[in-house]
């Protein structure tokens, strides 16, 4: 932890000097995020939302946080909604992010659907190749998850199958779990 409580020392410094500084906020959610102090987060997050609300980044931890604190999916979803809605670049991250709500909720049907969508967009989106590599691996993994969960072996298999074939292009381990 000890970078990350340098850094939210430092950040909580700039803070006082410029109170409604949205990267200063956002760095705090950051921080706080990895230092597990999800309830300072979720402060810093609300006040960057209220000052910017349609902060694509910020409106992610606030849904992650509705989980995290709370598991209220329903307002982790709006939040989440909204993030894709307003972003291009990491929409399909925020996509898989929506799909893994679904299956921690055992809606596995709708996690299927949008880690297919997100496959679709992670091919549009503009990302360097090997971070487009990676975010198809592990939405692959997830769908191929969904897909067992649902008894739907074959797709499973076939999602799996791209997975291991995307890490080894990467040389990087492939575990389906």
């Amino acid at each position: 932890h000890g970078l990350f409580d340098k850094a939210y020392e430092s950040y909580k410094a700039a803070l006082a000097m410029d109170p409604d500084n949205i990267t200063v906020l956002a760095g705090l959610v950051r921080n706080a995020s990895n230092l597990t102090r999800y309830d300072e987060a979720e402060t810093y997050c609300q006040k960057v939302l209220k000052l910017e609300p349609n902060e694509a980044e910020m409106l992610y931890y606030q849904a992650w946080l509705d989980v995290k604190l709370r598991k209220d999916y329903a307002a982790a979803h709006a939040a989440i909604d909204r993030a894709i809605a307003v972003s291009f670049e990491k929409k399909p991250y925020f996509m898989q992010t929506k799909g893994l709500f679904f299956v921690d909720e055992k809606r596995d049907e709708e996690a299927v659907a949008i880690f297919r969508a997100a496959l679709a967009e992670a091919d549009k989106a503009q990302l360097p190749d090997k971070a487009r590599a990676l975010l198809k691996l592990d939405l692959y993994k997830n769908l191929g998850r969904a897909c067992r969960r649902l008894g739907r072996e074959d797709e499973a298999k076939e999602a799996l199958t791209k997975a291991f074939g995307l890490a080894n292009g990467l040389s990087i381990p492939f575990s389906p779990d």
